[in-house]
């Protein structure tokens, strides 16, 4: 178990509260977050699991959103893993627990998901990417029977509600950077968002980005292992999940349509995509990088030393310029070649 010598003092804090609340003897190791604080667990039986504990903001039924999202997918056989709820030594799935300030912190504990981010996977074959696809597919397909009330919100990270962006323009500093936002918002309010209304819309994952999605480790056979994070979980455009693993694999392919071509038949393999979604798909995956550096910007402002905040914030750039350079009618009819139906 973690001592004071051997582990920082949030690490400690991690170990006392799952021996407290959980019966868990183990060691904790801090990891990467945006405003929770994140542990994984290590039983002195060798079990891992991850620790969350929530910052004091946190609404408790945003998590029992993400409980229940896991929950239910646990009951769908799907063919990779996914982060199981534990409950306490009482049996609640959400443990309220005070910090060292005395305000109260939500806690949960949920098993351990191993593999690397695809992120940190070199390269993303063409069998990876559709598997991704395809995986995405499953995931929106497994959640058409699921619903909750925290799932209707406003959040700025759903795609359907990107118009809130022209009130942050001003913290795109760069000329360049703002012209290219304004293109794509503009394309995004005429184009897209008129459209919206008539797709489907379900709960999704709304979050398959390169660091929640997870591979194996037996390379050369890498495959797609698992996916993390449920926390921006919401009710939107179901054709919002591809839109946005299309946005954040695309980054750093010298052909961003010809990657994004995998995912789209991966996906439809699995759950067919409406003519009318693939439509304004093209427009949907620039919304999504544009929701991304336009948050970057404003967390320059704001939260400066929090370089976390800021981690995809070049490569959407990089990937917006090269978007822009595709035709949407190109975008649009490649998509529907990749899923088999006539091009034009």
């Amino acid at each position: 178990m973690s001592t004071p010598e051997k582990a920082s003092k949030p690490e400690t804090l991690a170990a006392d509260l799952a021996h407290e609340y959980f019966e868990i003897e183990a060691n904790a190791r801090q990891l990467v977050g945006e405003l929770d604080l994140n542990f994984r667990l290590t039983s002195v039986e060798g079990e891992k699991y991850i620790l969350k504990l929530a910052h004091p903001e946190a609404d408790q039924n945003n998590l029992d959103l993400q409980n229940g999202i896991m929950s239910h997918l646990a009951t769908k056989n799907l063919p990779f893993l996914l982060p199981g709820v534990i409950s306490n030594k009482t049996g609640d799935h959400i443990t309220e627990t005070p910090d060292e300030n005395g305000q109260i912190r939500l806690l949960r504990l949920l098993t351990w998901v191993p593999g690397r981010v695809l992120a940190k996977v070199n390269p993303h074959t063409d069998d990876l990417l559709e598997n991704l696809g395809r995986n995405c597919g499953l995931l929106d397909k497994a959640l058409q029977d699921f619903d909750h009330p925290a799932a209707h919100r406003y959040f700025k990270w759903d795609i359907s509600q990107t118009l809130w962006i022209k009130e942050d323009l001003h913290y795109i500093e760069d000329q360049g950077q703002k012209e290219l936002a304004r293109h794509f918002l503009d394309y995004f309010e005429k184009a897209v968002h008129p459209r919206l209304d008539a797709l489907r819309r379900s709960v999704i994952y709304n979050d398959a980005n390169d660091y929640n999605v997870l591979v194996s480790d037996d390379s050369p056979n890498v495959d797609i292992q698992g996916f993390i994070d449920f926390g921006d979980a919401v009710f939107t455009q179901t054709i919002n999940e591809l839109a946005i693993a299309i946005a954040y694999t695309a980054m750093a392919k010298p052909d961003p349509l010809e990657s994004a071509l995998h995912l789209v038949r991966g996906y439809h393999s699995a759950f067919p995509i409406m003519e009318p979604e693939l439509e304004v798909l093209y427009g949907l995956v620039a919304a999504r990088l544009l929701i991304s550096v336009t948050c970057s910007a404003r967390n320059k402002k704001q939260n400066p030393e929090n370089e976390y905040l800021l981690i995809s914030e070049l490569p959407a750039w990089d990937l917006l310029q090269k978007w822009r350079k595709i035709h949407p009618s190109f975008a649009f009819y490649s998509f529907r070649n990749a899923c088999g139906y006539e091009s034009c």
